[in-house]
């Protein structure tokens, strides 16, 4: 009940809406330059408009599946842990699979299995992820090196990198840390980096232009509140979330400092 009965009171908090819309830039890989590489791979005449709606659908009803296991697993430690609601759990959202699944996992029957599927699991999403990251960076890095680096050499610089810059995250205060770069290293970068593209795609094309080149390409005619969005909409809207980040991120900067340094 606590994912499935609404709490319209939570409409005019504008956290709810600033980490909702970071959720949603986030499980569609928006601002991460992957979509842009994959992008690259399609066939020419492939219909870009129809497959990016299979894709929005896809992730959103994912998003769900996830966000309502998530909330039956924590359902059931505040069971076992006789609290009555589960926002009353001592636990943050960072702290979710790393302590809260294996807590609840080791309380079922069977703790064995559900433990080996769930790391297993772990284990598939993260290199799924990591290869979108490398793959976005190592070529990137090969472009603008002018041929002198390949994609090979860059996926092995880079993972040399990763693999250093990870080295804090395994140590006694790793986790902390890691809510600490969880909590900077996502909102703004991401709103800026999708606020400048759409800028950019706008004032070097143009939207007519995208409108006539995936014509030209598919046949279909992108309808006008998309190419809205595009123009208008998409970059308001990142704009008015930067400024709201800007303004939560400054307020709660000094508790952020002191925790980070406790």
């Amino acid at each position: 009940w606590f994912f499935i009965w609404p709490s319209f009171g939570r409409l005019l908090d504008y956290k709810v809406w600033l980490y909702a819309c970071n959720q949603a830039v986030f499980i569609l890989m928006l601002g991460f330059g992957g979509n842009v590489i994959f992008s690259a791979k399609k066939n020419e005449n492939e219909d870009v408009y129809k497959r990016s709606i299979y894709i929005s659908f896809t992730q959103l009803i994912m998003g769900v599946v996830c966000t309502l296991i998530n909330c039956i697993v924590c359902g059931y430690m505040a069971n076992e842990l006789n609290i009555d609601d589960i926002s009353n759990l001592p636990f943050n959202k960072a702290s979710h699979p790393f302590i809260v699944y294996p807590l609840a996992l080791g309380m079922m029957k069977y703790s064995n299995l559900w433990s080996l599927l769930f790391f297993a699991m772990m284990i598939v999403i993260s290199i799924q992820s990591q290869m979108i990251f490398i793959e976005g960076l190592s070529v990137s890095i090969s472009q603008y090196s002018n041929s002198i680096l390949s994609i090979k050499g860059g996926n092995i610089i880079i993972c040399i990198f990763g693999f250093l810059f990870g080295i804090p995250f395994i140590t006694q205060g790793g986790f902390f840390l890691l809510e600490w770069v969880d909590r900077y290293s996502t909102m703004i970068p991401l709103f800026l980096v999708i606020l400048m593209e759409t800028l950019i795609i706008v004032r070097t094309i143009g939207v007519r232009a995208i409108r006539e080149i995936i014509a030209n390409k598919t046949g279909m005619v992108l309808p006008g509140y998309v190419l809205a969005s595009i123009g208008m909409l998409c970059p308001i809207t990142m704009g008015i979330l930067m400024v709201i980040c800007f303004i939560y991120h400054i307020c709660d900067l000094p508790n952020n400092v002191i925790f980070f340094i406790l």
